[in-house]
């Protein structure tokens, strides 16, 4: 029996949501990153430049050739994990002993 509080049955409510704001913030708070990440996409077609008004359509193909992005996701998830009670890389650490 689990009871109420317990924190497995919320585990995957609104995650993608939590991630997309969080990383939005983090962004925001970056202006450098935020306009790193900007001039990515738009060499690659996918945000508004110069002499293109209207960006292209994403592709999955486009996630090889955008390390920027990856970049700032993977960090965004290092810093923010989206899933509580999760360490980096969603992984959960502990010790077999107290080792103080």
């Amino acid at each position: 029996m689990i009871s109420p509080s317990h924190p497995a049955p919320r585990q995957g409510f609104e995650t993608t949501s939590h991630a997309i704001t969080w990383t939005l913030g983090l962004l925001a708070a970056h202006p450098a990153a935020q306009d790193a990440l900007a001039a990515e996409l738009a060499a690659a077609g996918l945000a508004p430049s110069e002499g293109r008004g209207v960006p292209r359509e994403f592709e999955w193909g486009d996630l090889g050739r955008l390390p920027r992005l990856a970049a700032v996701v993977k960090e965004s998830m290092r810093l923010l994990a989206p899933v509580g009670g999760a360490g980096v890389g969603g992984v959960v650490r502990g010790l077999a002993r107290d080792h103080l």
